[in-house]
């Protein structure tokens, strides 16, 4: 018990660390959004860390580690290549920062970038437990193997959307309309969906490594926090000024995929 707290510890320490550094440097770029690049990345380094701390891994640790870091590998890409092209702080931390006035600075400190320490060390609830504990005795191969399955198929989702998303941003003309075909006619946010697949699959073979239900937990708050606090509810009160965003909503599940309701008009993307 003393070697897990420790770990835990030291993970929330360098997760602390890692996102006051970022803090400094946004004071100098006046740019909370750099706050992104870490986010995936600091999964990726817990992980490794406490493999590191532990020693002698068991090799389904070794690829439940690998699993993170392709995750984090790809979202990192994404998020940094989303702010290159933006160009310009998220719109999200600039209504934030709009809305601090000058004690944003200051306060950012703690209202995104601690906070989203945090959230990145309970998130990642299901890699302590697979990494930072002796596997059970008998690990689940088949349970392993169908959390690997639901992982890479929601690594996939997510994939897809987050191209769909970037390829519909650079066309000419598209400025202010929204995106309503393809994925995103079963779904509004099929990118949060695959991403809390992603997680579900993690939680699965953290359980067959470790016997812990405790991995669930970081599933059930990432869930949480896209559905109802900064993912879906940001993006829906953003997008409901848009035209046509009624007729898509009306049609179109908010999260779960399915297929579209019948009977009501689809526009296409040029909304």
């Amino acid at each position: 018990m003393e070697a897990m707290l420790l770990i835990l510890g030291l993970s929330l320490a360098v997760s602390l660390t890692a996102f006051s550094a970022l803090w400094l440097a946004s004071l100098r770029l006046n740019d909370v959004s750099i706050v992104d690049s870490y986010w995936a990345t600091g999964f990726a380094v817990i992980a490794w860390l406490n493999l590191w701390w532990q020693g002698a891994p068991d090799p389904l640790q070794l690829g439940f580690a690998g699993l993170v870091s392709l995750w984090a590998l790809r979202m990192t890409v994404y998020l940094v290549r989303r702010h290159r092209r933006a160009g310009s702080e998220d719109r999200r931390y600039r209504a934030l920062r709009e809305a601090g006035g000058p004690q944003f600075r200051r306060d950012s400190l703690f209202t995104i970038f601690w906070l989203q320490a945090l959230l990145q060390w309970l998130i990642a609830a299901p890699i302590h437990a697979a990494t930072a504990r002796p596997v059970v005795p008998q690990p689940s191969l088949a349970v392993f193997c169908a959390g690997t399955i639901v992982f890479i198929i929601g690594l996939s989702i997510e994939a897809y959307a987050d191209a769909a998303i970037a390829r519909f941003r650079a066309a000419p003309g598209n400025s202010g309309k929204l995106l309503t075909d393809g994925i995103f006619a079963w779904s509004r946010h099929p990118n949060y969906f695959g991403e809390c697949q992603v997680w579900f699959g993690l939680a699965l073979a953290s359980y067959a490594l470790s016997g812990s239900l405790i991995g669930f937990a970081g599933w059930l708050l990432l869930t949480f926090v896209l559905v109802k606090v900064s993912g879906v509810p940001i993006l829906e009160k953003l997008w409901a000024e848009r035209p046509g965003y009624a007729a898509w909503a009306a049609r179109t599940s908010a999260f779960l995929p399915r297929p579209p309701r019948a009977g009501i008009e689809a526009r296409g993307p040029s909304q």
